[in-house]
Order: structure tokens, then C-alpha cells, then sequence
């Protein structure tokens, strides 16, 4: 064998090589696009098998759950309710063999040997970088458990859950994967300039907070200038549509417990132009 065909011999080994890397680094890339979450969870882990979700599956909601728990698990069926039309039952025996049905497990392994349990049997664990926010979330034979160790983890927990069901829709069923999950920033939201054209009603403002939560953003900043409505002074934003103190406390009542928080933007004079143009300032 000549020296070039041997250089030949190499060189197509080596196309070869990397063309199956490359293939199996795509179809890997594919794999973890195909969860059908957004954002993308930082750690996945595919594993063998399915597992179904339908009307038979249970929440398990133990007596004595967390008001954190309980909030997670009633909006996790509320929602899957409204974008599905699945209707998923509660389940308060927390005496039961996980393996024996088709269960939803969530709760703080702190405070829930169930779900300390489960995540035992799955691997996971929860990182000191994970106790605010972060959470796990297993698919697999012995059902799904989603763990954290603060409400804002337990709900993100579900919206990925949520998604993975959503994205694929009633009758198919969901991956066996081991997620742990956690936000890359704090601060995760979106600016609403409330001064510069229609105001929201108070639906679309609910709305825009289902969405922030569903997304795992925490952030609703609302721009003023004469868009809120001072008792002192109610000629502010009249025929604008401003907000009153009564309905900014409704919006941060009703997203509190989605882990949403609401911040105000004052402008200062500079920016006025609508207020100083009334006749009393």
C-alpha cells in the first residue's frame, strides 16, 4: 500500500468519524429540542420509555400540604383543564405505593418523605443554586415527580410539566426524562409602557401575568406618567384609562402566588407632558 492511499485511507476515516459525531451530536440537539419547553431546562437527561397522562392520572395532595404544594398542584389541574380539556383528579392518601398507580407526586422533599422518597429512586438532588428558585422534575415508571424547595420552584416545576403535555397534546404520551432546572437570572420580566396608547383592561393585564409565570419570568415593570389615578388629585390620567390603587392591589393579589412581582416606573418632570398641561398644575 502506497503512502497516498494510506493518507486517502486516513483522511476518510477521519470524514467518516466526524460525520457520525456530528450526526449524533444533531440528533442528540434534536432530542433535547423535541421536551417542548421554553425556556430550555439547564440539565436533561433522556431515559427509556413513556409515560401517559390522561383522565386517570392523580395529583397526590396530602392532607397537610404546604400552601406553596397546594397552589402548585390546584393550578397545574386548573390549567390543564382549560388548554386541553383534561381533567385530572386529586389524590390525598399519602400512604400509597407510587409504582401501583399513575401519580403526579409534588412537595418538598424537606417536608414530604414521598417526595424525599421518589427522589431517591430517580437521582436527583436539589443544589444550593436551586433552593429559590429551582427545581426537579422526573418522568418515569414510577410516575412524575416534581420537587423544589420554595412555592416559586414547586410552580415552575408544573409549567414544565405542563408544557411537555401541551406541546404534544391528549393521547401522547411524555418521555422519560430526569430535568433539573433552575432561572440563569433573577430578574425575568417585561416593561409595559402603560402612557403611550390604550391601557390594558384588567383581563389582558392577567393574562400578561399567566404568561410571565407560565414562562418562568418573575418581572412586570408598569411605566407611569399619568396613567394612575391619585385620590388627591383625579383629574391625573382621567379619560386615560389609568390604573386606581384598588386595581394595581387586585393585580398584585392575583400574581403573587404565580411568583410574579409588580414594579412601578414614575417618570419624572421631564416626562410629563400630559400631566403639566393640566390646568391645576
Amino acid at each position: 500500500m502506497t503512502q497516498t492511499t494510506t493518507r486517502w485511507i486516513c483522511m476518510a476515516a477521519l470524514t467518516f468519524a466526524l460525520g457520525a459525531a456530528s450526526a449524533f451530536a444533531t440528533a442528540a440537539e434534536k432530542q433535547r429540542e423535541d421536551l417542548g419547553v421554553i425556556p430550555t431546562p439547564q440539565e436533561v437527561v433522556w431515559n427509556e420509555g413513556t409515560v401517559q397522562v390522561n383522565g386517570s392520572t392523580l395529583i397526590v395532595l396530602p392532607p397537610k400540604a404546604s400552601e406553596g404544594v397546594k397552589f402548585a398542584a390546584t393550578y397545574l389541574e386548573q390549567r390543564l383543564q382549560e388548554q386541553l380539556g383534561l381533567g385530572l383528579k386529586f389524590y390525598r392518601d399519602t400512604n400509597l405505593d407510587p409504582p401501583t398507580y399513575k401519580l403526579i407526586v409534588l412537595g418538598n422533599p424537606k417536608e414530604d418523605a414521598l417526595v424525599a422518597r421518589l427522589m431517591k429512586t430517580y437521582g436527583l438532588t436539589l443544589s444550593d443554586d436551586m433552593r429559590d428558585e429551582g427545581y426537579v422534575l422526573a418522568v418515569g415508571d414510577k410516575g412524575i415527580l416534581i420537587a423544589a424547595e420554595s412555592a416559586k420552584g414547586l410552580l415552575y416545576g408544573t409549567a414544565t410539566l405542563r408544557q411537555m403535555i401541551v406541546s404534544r397534546g391528549l393521547g401522547t404520551p411524555l418521555p422519560a426524562v430526569n430535568v433539573r432546572d433552575w432561572p440563569k437570572m433573577k430578574l425575568r420580566g417585561i416593561h409595559d409602557e402603560i402612557s403611550y396608547g390604550q391601557v390594558s383592561t384588567m383581563d389582558n393585564f392577567k393574562d400578561m401575568i399567566r404568561f410571565l409565570s407560565d414562562f418562568k419570568m418573575n418581572t412586570l415593570i408598569f411605566y407611569f406618567e399619568d396613567t394612575f389615578r391619585f385620590k388627591r388629585y383625579p383629574a391625573i390620567g382621567e379619560g386615560r384609562g389609568a390604573l386606581t390603587r384598588e386595581q394595581v392591589d387586585e393585580l398584585e393579589a392575583f400574581a403573587r402566588p404565580l411568583g410574579v412581582e409588580i414594579f412601578p416606573v414614575f417618570e419624572m418632570l421631564g416626562n410629563q407632558g400630559s400631566l403639566l398641561m393640566l390646568d391645576e398644575v
